[in-house]
């Protein structure tokens, strides 16, 4: 078993629901759902500020995780976000831009390239970690929206995220 926290961000709904049944339900429903992928909670701390909550648990693997994960974002309880990239630029060839102007004085620029390589490759396994969870559970909606460069704490980012997933029609 793999170790993974969740930073945990409600919806609306989910907000509603931690107010309406309290946050025992909360960490009981967090600890059937992980439970019903094989894995076992440690620990579930709630939180103020930009995330509502953190929680710590034992998975079979990183698959478990991102079925975990997107089993939560389905609930329409908890936001996950997805990262995109408007370059492309393979993380193969982003590496190999930088190496060739390493030493040079476009160190703001290998760096770029870097950071770039390793957006790339998140964006990747993010897209492998979806088709798995897709061939598993093929009932569920999926749909991706581009992660906000904040976190949604607000309505009027709230509204922009439904504004997102409503453009994905």
């Amino acid at each position: 078993m793999a170790k993974f926290l969740a930073v945990i961000t409600y919806t609306a709904e989910g907000l509603k629901g931690l107010i309406d049944k309290g946050g025992t339900a909360r960490v009981e429903a967090s600890r059937e759902l992980v439970a019903s992928i094989g894995g076992s909670q440690e620990s579930f701390y709630f939180a103020l500020g930009a995330d509502d909550a953190y929680i710590v648990c034992d998975l079979p693997d990183s698959v478990a995780a991102a079925a975990t994960a997107m089993t939560a974002a389905a609930s329409g309880m908890v936001v996950n976000r997805v990262h995109t990239s408007a370059l492309a630029i393979s993380p193969e060839r982003a590496l190999s831009l930088a190496e060739d102007l390493a030493g040079s004085s476009a160190a703001l620029e290998v760096e770029a390239l870097r950071r770039h390589a390793n957006l790339m490759r998140l964006i990747e396994t993010e897209a492998h970690q979806m088709e798995r969870f897709a061939s598993a559970r093929p009932t569920v909606a999926q749909t991706q929206v581009q992660a906000l460069p904040t976190d949604v704490t607000d309505l009027s980012a709230l509204r922009r995220v439904g504004v997102l997933l409503a453009d994905k029609d």
